[in-house]
């Protein structure tokens, strides 16, 4: 149930206005409501007045209804509640009166009503705690060493950049890197371009929200961009400690580029 419902709203959150209108008036016109004028309803859904295409499905809410809801499922939505996702389960009973009547009692089980802005505020102070501890400074050096090389005292955006030059210098593919190095952390372009030819063609990519990518969070500088024949590739210079592993395991993967890094002799007390 929660899985289905997950796919439903990953796909509603692709969607631009006019994808979820067209889609709306399919499914009028299926169930024969054709008088309906999707665009309408949907905008009457929203409390719009006009559409706002930079505003739709940026965030996207899941209610889940039925008559009873497994352990399973109440834990997964708390769990899925703490991680920042707005699930909500309503609990339907139906009540037969009399022969011709019948009373629907309609409870929200999760979040508690009494406890909703509590837990809203619970789950943003996690968020947040998280974001700190994602992003919080760390200022430790590392001391890089690529084919006998040594290039001392590297903060960590500057080991991941360097780590990922050298592989895609001894001929490790963009696809294999992608295996260790999520695809999300590389902005690319189809062409070979120069440094300022790069950000004009990335700053006309949108991400699947319409939202464009912030480029000052990318090595987009001369001497930083990576390329394969058809594609110029720019680094994200996010990077936090917990990621570190991801170059460890390309350095085992790939032991004939010869890279290898320490922390800096002046870091280790």
């Amino acid at each position: 149930m929660e899985l289905q419902a997950i796919r439903y709203a990953a796909m509603v959150s692709t969607m631009t206005f006019a994808q979820a209108v067209e889609t709306h008036s399919t499914y009028l016109t299926d169930i024969g409501k054709t008088i309906i004028d999707a665009q309408s309803a949907i905008l009457k859904f929203l409390d719009w007045d006009e559409p706002r295409e930079n505003e739709f499905a940026q965030d996207t809410r899941i209610i889940l209804v039925s008559g009873e809801f497994s352990k399973e499922i109440t834990t997964s939505v708390l769990w899925l509640n703490q991680r920042e996702l707005d699930i909500r389960c309503i609990r339907l009973r139906p009540y037969r009166v009399d022969a011709g009547r019948t009373f629907l009692d309609i409870q929200q089980v999760i979040p508690l009503p009494e406890a909703a802005e509590y837990q809203i505020q619970v789950r943003k102070k996690a968020s947040e705690e998280r974001q700190s501890q994602e992003s919080g400074a760390d200022w430790t050096r590392y001391d890089l060493n690529i084919r006998g090389q040594l290039h001392p005292r590297q903060y960590k955006r500057g080991l991941f950049l360097q780590i990922v030059t050298a592989l895609v210098r001894h001929g490790i593919s963009f696809t294999d890197i992608m295996k260790i190095i999520p695809e999300r952390k590389f902005l690319s372009v189809p062409g070979r371009y120069s440094s300022e030819q790069f950000k004009v063609a990335a700053s006309e990519i949108t991400k699947s929200n319409g939202s464009a990518y912030a480029l000052d969070r990318y090595f987009t500088g001369e001497g930083e961009l990576l390329y394969d024949e058809n594609r110029t590739y720019a680094l994200s210079n996010q990077w936090s400690k917990k990621r570190l592993p991801w170059l460890d395991e390309l350095i085992a993967k790939y032991p004939d580029a010869g890279i290898s890094y320490s922390r800096s002799k002046d870091e280790l007390g």
